[in-house]
């Protein structure tokens, strides 16, 4: 018997074939690639299921687990970009003046932010509930 509060997180490989024929056939849309970690994985889930709180099919469930798990995946994306153009910014590396690191942090991150909405990489997950408020 499982206690109703437990959470099983799964995942299941496909081979780059089948990959493939899924994005061929427009079932997956907007797929990134992303290098990591089983590990990083496993402790980001971890963290999550942690941090969760009290589970309740209604206002906190796998849902609400699913958006905050795409929400900070999204926010590491977000983050790793504007490092990495900081990183190749002569100006922000060559300078000790925190004005001119904080214009080019500025302009990185609008940058970044542009980026993802043209990739439409957003969190546009409804929850059930959200969709009942609605009605």
């Amino acid at each position: 018997d499982m206690e109703e509060s437990t959470v099983f997180p799964q995942t299941r490989f496909l081979s780059k074939y089948d990959g493939e024929q899924y994005l061929k056939s427009d079932k997956w849309r907007y797929q990134y690639t992303y290098t990591t970690t089983l590990e990083a994985i496993i402790d980001l889930v971890y963290n999550l299921v942690e941090n969760h709180g009290t589970y309740s099919n209604l206002h906190n469930g796998c849902q609400h687990f699913v958006e905050a798990f795409l929400t900070k995946i999204i926010a590491g994306e977000k983050h790793h970009r504007i490092e990495k153009l900081l990183k190749q910014n002569q100006l922000y590396q060559n300078t000790s003046n925190e004005y001119i690191k904080g214009v080019c942090r500025y302009r990185a991150y609008n940058r970044v932010e542009k980026q993802l909405k043209k990739e439409r990489l957003v969190c546009k997950y409804d929850t059930m509930e959200s969709a009942l408020q609605m009605v």
